[in-house]
């Protein structure tokens, strides 16, 4: 079996749950693999860790909705398990360098990125 497969497949298990609390034995269960081999392919495709991923996936629908729709930082936050206002602001500063406010004012370039074939998320 070609390892990419599983690999896509988790990431369009990530990007079609994006919002939804789940962990990396939730996806592990799903692909039939050990944690640790998944881990290691997972790495071994992407360069990034599995739960490095799904951040990166959660704060770019978090940052377009911050560009596109008037909702609070909170609510955004929350929809993208992120488990305070203050640990979705730290995430946005490290990875964007800008805070919620920031990021809503300057509307930064959101397009759509080709996750796996046929299924898109936004990209900032």
């Amino acid at each position: 079996m070609d390892q990419t497969l599983t690999v896509k497949a988790v990431l369009d298990y990530v990007e079609n749950r994006v919002a939804e609390d789940f962990l990396l034995r939730d996806i592990v269960g799903a692909t039939g693999f050990s944690a640790s081999h998944l881990r290691v392919l997972f790495r071994q495709c992407t360069g990034q860790s599995p739960g490095r991923y799904i951040k990166n996936r959660r704060l770019n629908h978090a940052a377009f909705e911050l560009a596109q729709i008037s909702r609070s930082v909170s609510d955004i936050a929350m929809t993208f398990c992120f488990g305070s206002h203050d640990a979705f602001t730290r995430a946005l500063r490290r990875e964007f360098h800008q805070t919620p406010s920031e990021s809503r004012s300057s509307k930064p370039p959101v397009s759509g990125k080709l996750i796996v074939p046929g299924v898109y998320g936004p990209s900032v």
